[in-house]
């Protein structure tokens, strides 16, 4: 497990500051979202992908609304969790359709 927590630690600084990159993860988002039970950091990951990145795939942000919605649920809210939902930075609104 530390193996993995350490790549997805390291893949949420590649992918830190930089749209082209976040959208390459996005489009293979269920890849991070298959193990949603173990908590290995990809709740880091998975909301830097979204931060500060306005063409990121609207499909992909309601699975992660509908992740976090999840994570809520079962292990309470927490400040990790509202990172995705409040970006600290040029928070981009969700259109819903």
């Amino acid at each position: 497990m530390e193996i993995i927590s350490s790549c997805l630690q390291l893949l949420k600084l590649f992918v830190r500051s930089n749209p082209t990159y976040k959208n390459l993860l996005i489009e293979d988002i269920d890849i991070f979202l298959e193990f949603n039970t173990l908590n290995v950091g990809q709740s880091d990951l998975l909301s830097e992908l979204f931060i500060d990145n306005k063409k990121a795939n609207k499909s992909a942000q309601m699975k992660m609304i509908n992740y976090f919605c999840h994570k809520i649920v079962s292990e309470g809210c927490q400040i990790k969790f509202l990172d995705y939902s409040y970006p600290t930075k040029s928070p981009t609104p969700i259109q819903m359709e």
